[in-house]
């Protein structure tokens, strides 16, 4: 008899000679849903019954001493393919599938829906449990699943389980050509997060970006929802945490890559404004607040404010770092030159916030200078406007 999963099941006649594989085919063949591995024999003698269980694909690989020869009233049966996988996390229809002897990964995942908008292709994870039932988990990129000995094109195993986590959001805020929450794969970097929101605009300064971190305490029952650049909806139970400058400027540039860090799930970014303004003051013709072009030299900055007067001491100009009198640096250009001569060490860049004093005399005095800028808390909120 020839039993179970077979395409003709019933009772046939065989030659003395007989061979398991000859009952087998005699029946029609294993049909898909029959478990090929896990074939059992049943013989009966002697008042004794004899189960031994054969696996047919080894016979059709070539071993031939499991081929065996059958007697009068053995049993063949051929049972249900009972394997089964749990697909879980970011895919359409979460649950246990039942799958062939050779479904690998993607085709659980297909049978599943796919993968969601919001789950992370680049980090699937499989479960499995060896004879011990001891779990080994593996992290597969379905982006790039090649051949191989490579457990996402090898047959998924009984009690498999597939997890999909959910990409991580991150908000990229400020001078970007996009600013937006974006949902990125785990693992992705700063420079990942600047790309994606179409990185930097002309007047961004790389060299002060933000990330502020946020963590998920336990005893926390309020939740933040959030809504990405797609209308996909969040909610995670978080407050804001560490806070970190970061230049990206150079790691752009292929230098401090230490500085590329890993960003987590619901991490902002924040690209500020390059501050380009300067004040300048003193014996020219138009004092004020001025927005200087990137890279700007000193004598651009007097230039923009309508140059020097005639009373100007052009070799006595001072510059006060980020707007503090107690830091100067004194430039000399040159006696009664409205236009710059000199080297170009004594033409030094200027940057945000810095203020630019031209001295009617080239003695400075340091009294008339104080007073001169007794108004400087007022000069820098002009900065802060």
């Amino acid at each position: 008899m020839v039993l179970g999963q077979v395409k003709a099941p019933g009772t046939y006649a065989l030659g003395s000679t007989g061979r398991l594989m000859d009952a087998i085919s005699r029946a029609g063949g294993i049909l898909p849903d029959g478990d090929q591995t896990s074939v059992t024999l049943t013989r009966n003698g002697n008042g004794l019954q004899e189960v031994r269980e054969i696996d047919i694909k080894a016979v059709m690989a070539g071993v031939r001493e499991l081929n065996i020869s059958l007697l009068d009233e053995d049993i063949i049966f051929v049972p249900d393919l009972v394997r089964e996988v749990s697909v879980l996390g970011e895919v359409v229809r979460p649950g246990v599938y039942k799958i062939r002897d050779d479904t690998i990964l993607l085709e659980c995942l297909a049978q599943a829906g796919g993968i969601t908008e919001i789950g992370d292709t680049g980090a699937v994870q499989i479960t499995r449990h060896n004879q011990d039932g001891i779990p080994t988990k593996h992290t597969i990129n379905t982006d790039h699943i090649h051949l191989g000995d490579n457990i996402g094109v090898r047959p998924m195993a009984n009690g498999d389980i597939i997890y999909v986590p959910r990409a991580i959001a991150v908000q990229v805020l400020g001078e970007v050509a996009q600013p937006g929450l974006y949902r990125m794969k785990a693992g992705s970097c700063l420079s990942d997060a600047v790309a994606i929101a179409g990185g930097f605009k002309d007047n961004a300064d790389g060299t002060q970006v933000v990330i502020t971190s946020r963590t998920s305490p336990v005893n926390m029952t309020e939740a933040d929802t959030i809504n990405d650049t797609h209308g996909n909806t969040s909610t995670n139970t978080c407050v804001i945490g560490a806070v970190r400058t970061v230049d990206i400027t150079r790691v752009l540039m292929g230098s401090n890559l230490s500085d590329n860090i890993a960003l987590a799930n619901l991490d902002t970014v924040f690209v500020p404004k390059l501050n380009r303004e300067v004040v300048v003051v003193g014996e020219v013709v138009r004092p004020g607040l001025y927005e200087l072009p990137r890279d700007s030299k000193l004598v651009d900055a007097l230039a923009v404010a309508g140059g020097p007067t005639k009373r100007a001491a052009l070799e006595a100009v001072c510059i006060f770092r980020e707007g503090r009198v107690t830091d100067s640096e004194q430039v000399v250009l040159g006696h009664d030159n409205l236009f710059f001569t000199g080297k170009a060490e004594d033409n030094p860049p200027v940057e945000g916030q810095d203020i630019v004093y031209v001295p009617s005399t080239t003695k400075l005095e340091w009294d008339r200078i104080f007073s001169f800028l007794s108004g400087l808390k007022l000069i820098k909120d002009l900065f802060l406007r």
